[in-house]
């Protein structure tokens, strides 16, 4: 038996984000995107700071596309194997 799909809603790889607060933020790109939960939600992103090349996993929470765009929701089918 299936059950219903659980969407999850992400900003795909390539987006353009700010990361940091409004005074102090880079701009850095969504290389990579890790689902744990339909509740948690991360992103590996890359930015360049002069030669250095910068690269970390945060938070859907600290990520805001630039321009806004709309998150690209996916779906899961869990099969209920009883």
């Amino acid at each position: 038996m299936t059950e219903p799909s659980h969407p999850v809603a992400i900003y795909p790889p390539g987006t353009i984000v700010e990361l940091g607060s409004v005074n102090d933020y880079v701009y850095a790109v969504i290389l990579a995107v890790m689902i744990e939960s339909s509740e948690r939600v991360s992103y590996k992103v890359v930015w360049w700071s002069g030669r250095e090349r910068n690269e970390i996993w945060v938070d859907a929470m600290e990520v805001q596309p630039v321009p806004s765009v709309d998150k690209t929701p996916i779906g899961f089918v869990q099969e209920n194997r009883s």
